[in-house]
């Protein structure tokens, strides 16, 4: 729950600062704000503590989310499809490798702390990449664009609506299968992450 309200929290914001803010720092920024938040989190003794680490790394998130996408159609503009497709088909190859990750880190290390740091480590790399690529301009539409595309609130509205019904239900799932499994003695931890990495790798595309 707290990651999830974190995710709103940093959508909401990322898209305001992102036409403000030069992308790549501020992406590098969040990368690394993740991967630190991360590497503290099988550390703290304390629900509360736990609660806002976790909607920190929600807001990191969401900054990542919107930036990636926003960055993205700056870049390529009308030629996006295809680097667009290929973004999202590398969120589900993440999806579908993190529960790997983590199952093997646990079973090697016998706890969850390890699979923690596996993951923080992995995101610090990408962070040294990216800072050295120059930044995209924002792009900011003309009134008269502005004008020719006003928004359709309606299509809008059921638009979200559909997707805060199919995310949230994904989301739960998928956030809960490993419970549910393990809980019913359904199968082992080692399993039940493997059975969390088969639902997310079902079609990488779909995300």
């Amino acid at each position: 729950m707290a990651t999830s309200l974190g995710y709103l929290l940093g959508a909401l914001l990322g898209g305001r600062i992102y036409d403000r803010t030069p992308g790549h720092p501020l992406l590098v920024g969040v990368l690394i704000g993740t991967a630190a938040t991360m590497a503290l989190v099988p550390l703290v003794p304390w629900l509360g503590l736990l609660m806002v680490l976790m909607a920190v790394v929600g807001i990191a998130q969401g900054f990542l989310d919107v930036g990636c996408n926003t960055l993205l159609v700056w870049v390529h503009r009308d030629k996006v499809a295809p680097f667009m497709n290929g973004l999202h088909f590398f969120f589900g190859v993440g999806a579908f490798v993190s529960p790997i990750i983590i199952a093997q880190a646990v079973s090697l290390s016998g706890g969850i702390t390890w699979a923690y740091w596996a993951l923080a480590l992995l995101i610090a790399p990408i962070s040294l990449w990216l800072v050295r690529l120059p930044s995209p301009p924002a792009q900011v539409a003309a009134k008269e664009e502005q004008a020719a595309n006003r928004a359709n609130y309606l299509l809008a509205a059921l638009m979200v609506l559909l997707l805060f019904l199919y995310v949230g239900a994904e989301l739960a799932f998928g956030g809960w299968i490993f419970t549910y499994a393990v809980a019913r003695q359904l199968t082992t931890e080692t399993a039940g992450r493997y059975l969390t990495s088969a639902f997310w790798g079902r079609s990488p595309w779909d995300d």
